[in-house]
């Protein structure tokens, strides 16, 4: 059987290349460059080389929308509207570095893109305040940079920074010690894996109120985004007690189906 190909937001050696290597390392990885991450499942669902997509979901950093929130919501939404589904669910934890062929204070130029000042501002007042900044599409970019140019820092991970030759100068300079990055796996079909002990629901936020949901329901999770309410719950998409919650909700919110079926892989969403 060939590898699945799975995409993923690229080039190589970003955070996200990092998480599809270490939880599907026998996968062929196809990296997409220059792309904000929310175009990502429209992008997938137009082309026919690639099996699935490894989409980021909710990054627990203070400085970020909250789970559903922008940029995510698009992400969401398409889920949705293209029907796509969840197959996969994983958190990867982020530590970020500077790297730099100079020492910190001889640096004139910090590169990096955009989540590395929301998630490493601490670090960067401290220790680089008033450096200009050079926007990138990707922490990969901000490396392949500092290779070229000695005085130019840039933030990204140890991986990137040992492929580029880069000498890390700090490590480890993200605000939230625990700081982690979740993502979904998405395929155009519903494919239910033996190990799926979580259920994914969607249900529209219109219709009638509904607080609380069957207390044969094991939920997990529940978030909004945009008109959707989704709520995760802990058993497989084929036992009585996800049927008959995707049943309630229909009832009260007039649409509600499944949209995913994973196995236990992420921790607690916080």
């Amino acid at each position: 059987m060939n590898p699945m190909k799975i995409a993923c937001l690229g080039p190589e050696f970003t955070f996200s290349e990092e998480a599809l290597s270490l939880y599907l390392p026998n996968a062929t990885r196809v990296p997409i460059a220059n792309i904000a991450p929310e175009k990502l499942p429209r992008i997938f669902a137009e082309r026919t080389d690639v099996e699935a997509v490894l989409v980021p979901v909710f990054n627990n950093n203070k400085n970020n929308a909250g789970r559903g929130g922008s940029p995510f919501a698009e992400i969401y939404a398409d889920i949705i509207s293209l029907n796509l589904y969840v197959t996969g669910a994983y958190r990867h934890s982020v530590r970020w570095c500077a790297a730099s062929h100079s020492q910190l204070n001889e640096a004139d130029v910090l590169c990096t893109m955009h989540q590395g000042p929301k998630q490493c501002g601490t670090w960067i007042r401290n220790n680089l305040r008033g450096l200009p900044v050079q926007a990138l599409q990707s922490t990969s970019e901000a490396m392949l940079l500092a290779s070229k140019a000695r005085n130019a820092v840039a933030l990204g991970s140890e991986r990137a920074a040992n492929n580029y030759g880069v000498p890390v100068r700090a490590l480890g300079i993200e605000d939230n010690s625990d700081n982690a990055t979740w993502f979904f796996l998405l395929q155009k079909e519903f494919v239910v894996p033996q190990d799926g002990s979580h259920t994914l629901i969607v249900a529209s936020l219109a219709g009638q109120a509904l607080a609380d949901l069957p207390t044969t329901v094991n939920l997990r999770a529940r978030w909004e985004s945009g008109i959707w309410e989704f709520i995760e719950v802990r058993g497989p998409s084929s036992s009585e007690e996800t049927k008959g919650a995707v049943a309630v909700l229909a009832k009260y919110r007039g649409m509600a189906r499944i949209i995913g079926c994973y196995k236990d892989e992420p921790e607690e969403w916080k």
